[in-house]
């Protein structure tokens, strides 16, 4: 499924990106650089069209997401974090093609608590299921805690590839807040929401 051409603002979404062939160009590298490149970009690019994080996990050769459309502009912020990632890969890994599948990204719309907490459970224990770690916070690249829904703020510097210093586009470093669903938080309070997002990933 690609991205929709009508993006309702508010609206929460399940957003899968595989690379091209399912090379593994995600792999966790012991420098923790591609972990890096994922939180500047999407930190500089969520403040700019109005993303709202909630769950993510980045495996060898695909992501997950769960994200909030504050604004209706997800194609955009899609195109561009994607394409900053891809060309910081391609430096990282000395990769002379795509990166990503021309399949696109798909986005599923999330309608309902229920929808929304089932997806944030299977972004966040992907690598378990895989048979890769015992708990989402035991992988090693870009992944969260159940328990980060709503308490954490990522902080980053700026990566060592590809963001050039001397761009003032690029700052120094970027930070999210990793959020609780606001259709959840309406419906069950912000402690609420967050002990059913504990229990979706148990």
């Amino acid at each position: 499924m690609s991205t929709p051409r009508r993006i309702a603002p508010g609206t929460t979404y399940l957003v899968t990106r595989r690379t091209t062939r399912r090379h593994f160009l995600m792999n966790p590298d012991k420098r923790r650089v591609l972990l890096a490149v994922y939180w500047y970009a999407t930190a500089l690019l969520a403040a700019e069209f109005g993303i709202e994080i909630h769950a993510v996990q980045v495996l060898s050769n695909h992501m997950h997401e769960v994200l909030t459309d504050t604004r209706g502009e997800l194609p955009k912020f899609l195109s561009q974090r994607n394409r900053l990632m891809a060309n910081a890969i391609k430096v990282l890994r000395g990769w002379p093609e795509e990166v990503f599948s021309r399949e696109g990204a798909s986005v599923v719309a999330l309608y309902g608590d229920d929808a929304v907490l089932q997806k944030i459970g299977y972004t966040l224990s992907n690598a378990v299921a895989a048979g890769l770690v015992a708990r989402p916070e035991d992988w090693p690249g870009v992944t969260l805690a159940a328990t980060d829904i709503g308490t954490r703020t990522i902080r980053v510097e700026r990566p060592a590839v590809y963001f050039d210093a001397e761009n003032k586009r690029w700052p120094a470093s970027a930070e999210i807040a990793i959020t609780v669903p606001r259709s959840l938080e309406a419906n069950a309070g912000h402690e609420g929401a967050r002990a059913r997002i504990v229990a979706a990933v148990e």
